[in-house]
Parts: C-alpha cells; sequence; structure tokens
C-alpha cells in the first residue's frame, strides 16, 4: 500500500476549489484500479491538502500523472503556487470497518442541528517526522502498539504511517470531529514521547484541518 500527501499553498478559492475536486476528480481517482481511499482537506488561511492512498506503487506511479494532468486543466486558475508532494509507503494502517463507520455518521437526534453538523464533519491531521533513525523498528512499533490504541478512541475513521525514505516518515489521522481529532493528537504525542523517543528525536510538523471531500 502507498499514499501521496499533496499541499497547495495560495489557493484563492477553496470553495470552489472543493467543488471542482469533489464532481471532477474524486470521481476520476476512485475509479482507478486499487483505489484504497482519497481526502481533500481544507486546512485554512489558502491551503489545502490532499492524501490519496494505494494497494500497488504501479497506481499510485499513474494516479500522480492522473492528478497532475487533472490540477493543470482543472485547479491551475485557482492556484498561486505549485503543489508540494510526497509519497512512500504505507507500513502501518488501520481503517474503522464499514458497521462502525455507519453507526459513527449516526449523531443523536436531541443535539442541536449546529452541533450535529460539526460532528459529521471528519478531521484530518498530518504529522511529518524527519530525522528518524531506524524507520524500520518505528514502524513496528507502530504498527504493534499504536494502531490498537489510535483506533480504540472515539471518532476513529483511518489511520495511516507512510515512510518516506531519507529518515522521513507521516501519520496520517482521520476521526469524525474536529474535538475527536483533537483529542487524539494528545493521545499520539505523549505515545510517540513514551515509546519513540529515540527512533523520533524532533518534534512532528503538523497540519490539521477539516475534510471537505473524499471518496
Amino acid at each position: 500500500m502507498h499514499a501521496t500527501v499533496r499541499r497547495y499553498e495560495g489557493v484563492t478559492n477553496s470553495q470552489e476549489a472543493t467543488s471542482r475536486v469533489q464532481t471532477g476528480f474524486v470521481p476520476i481517482i476512485s475509479a482507478m484500479p486499487g483505489f484504497a481511499a482519497y481526502y481533500w482537506v481544507d486546512l485554512g488561511y489558502g491551503a489545502m491538502l490532499s492524501v490519496s492512498v494505494f494497494d500497488l506503487h504501479p497506481n499510485v506511479v499513474e494516479t500522480d500523472r492522473a492528478a497532475e494532468r487533472w490540477i493543470k486543466a482543472n485547479l491551475a486558475s485557482l492556484l498561486t503556487k505549485e503543489p508540494r508532494s510526497e509519497a512512500g509507503e504505507v507500513v502501518a494502517h488501520k481503517i474503522m470497518d464499514q458497521a462502525r463507520r455507519e453507526q459513527s455518521r449516526t449523531v443523536p437526534a436531541n443535539v442541536p442541528l449546529g452541533q450535529r453538523m460539526q460532528q459529521l464533519r471528519p478531521h484530518l491531521t498530518v504529522r511529518r517526522y524527519e530525522g528518524v533513525t531506524d524507520a524500520k523498528d518505528a514502524a513496528k512499533q507502530v504498527r504493534e502498539s499504536f494502531v490498537p490504541v489510535i483506533a480504540a478512541l472515539p471518532g476513529f475513521s483511518a489511520y495511516y504511517w507512510i515512510d518516506l525514505g531519507h529518515a522521513a516518515m507521516i501519520s496520517v489521522s482521520v476521526f469524525d470531529s474536529f474535538t475527536h481529532g483533537v483529542e487524539s493528537g494528545q493521545t499520539a504525542a505523549i505515545w510517540v514521547r513514551s515509546h519513540l523517543d529515540k527512533v523520533l528525536p524532533q518534534n512532528p510538523r503538523i497540519e490539521a484541518g477539516r475534510v471537505v471531500a473524499t471518496a
């Protein structure tokens, strides 16, 4: 399984960009062989981020090419900078099963409408770690020890741990709301300090936002 993370800066109209991605790009990428997941995230302040996950590396290469072609043809007018792209192997992951996914979408009727809408907006967080001293050990500990912890947290939807190579790794966590996303971040920070302090000596660069388009 492989993943690509793209960061878009200087987006002049995030709502229009989201509309174009949801109606134009999502049907294309989700129909590609080996497709696993796609998230389009609004980071705020004119920055957006996408995460695409595929089962096989050849599919990642093809989707990268398709994404570049589509961006130039459909998003160029809304971008002031070229997107920054990073890709790597997903060495640990967990996705909420379908039964839990459907259950998580149900919000009690007595919750005010505004709060219900807020709770139904998925929240995605990306953490980028540099200076990783032992990528294999980090992946093993995350896969065996951390994944069960984060997957048991309220609102969990998906988690990916990606090896970018060159002593860099990325984690992607998806929760059903901002509140649960923030709570999971606190759990992650404590766990990393307790278990991966030696192999992840630097604090991660963290970016988070609302998932506004997905497949």
